[in-house]
């Protein structure tokens, strides 16, 4: 059984974002539960930058949601049905 590698985080990738959009940038964060309703600032560099936390579960029935409602679509195409 091969070890779970651990994701990184990268602040600095917030800090761009940040500098780039100012407040309208929104953090999220996926993991293994959230449903995205609370909201947390983190501070990234003199300010601060809300961040929300969705599960991948939420994400997963949100999007199949879309796709039964066609809200969404999936192209086909030869590359679309290879993955």
């Amino acid at each position: 059984m091969s070890p779970r590698r651990k994701r990184a985080r990268d602040p600095t990738y917030a800090e761009v974002l940040h500098e780039t959009f100012g407040l309208r940038v929104l953090g999220l964060q996926i993991s293994r539960n959230g449903d995205g309703m609370n909201v947390e600032r983190r501070p990234v560099k003199r300010e601060a930058m809300l961040f929300c936390t969705v599960g991948r579960s939420c994400l997963l029935e949100l999007y199949h949601s879309e796709l039964q409602s066609h809200q969404v679509r999936i192209v086909d195409e030869p590359t679309t049905r290879r993955a």
